[in-house]
């Protein structure tokens, strides 16, 4: 993605605005999600609930269970909150709001 599409994407998404986004990858420090509006040319896995930025959680989210079992899979959707930027691999940082679905909610 280059800087123009990532200025963009952060004007769609600042921080604070919730969405739901589909779980796409799961590693032990946190869960990937597909944003379906991101540029064609980026990282398929644009945002990231890191389970390591517990001081960044925003107001109505929860912090991951550290039994990485408990998180929503792969394939499910969660509604995530934006809390910062990952500038320097220009993905969005977020946190969950604690509610997970098989399918995409309306």
């Amino acid at each position: 993605m280059n800087d123009e599409q990532w200025f963009l994407l952060k004007q769609r998404y600042p921080i604070g605005r919730k969405f739901w986004a589909r779980v796409g990858r799961i590693k032990l420090f946190g869960i990937f999600v597909e944003i379906s509006d991101s540029p064609k040319d980026s990282n398929k896995y644009i945002g990231l609930i890191d389970i390591g930025h517990i001081a960044l959680y925003k107001e109505g989210s929860q912090e991951l269970p550290l039994d990485n079992t408990q998180w929503a899979q792969e394939g499910a959707y969660i509604n995530c909150i934006v809390s910062y930027y990952r500038e320097h691999g220009k993905q969005l940082g977020l946190s969950w709001l604690g509610k997970s679905s098989q399918s995409k909610p309306e």
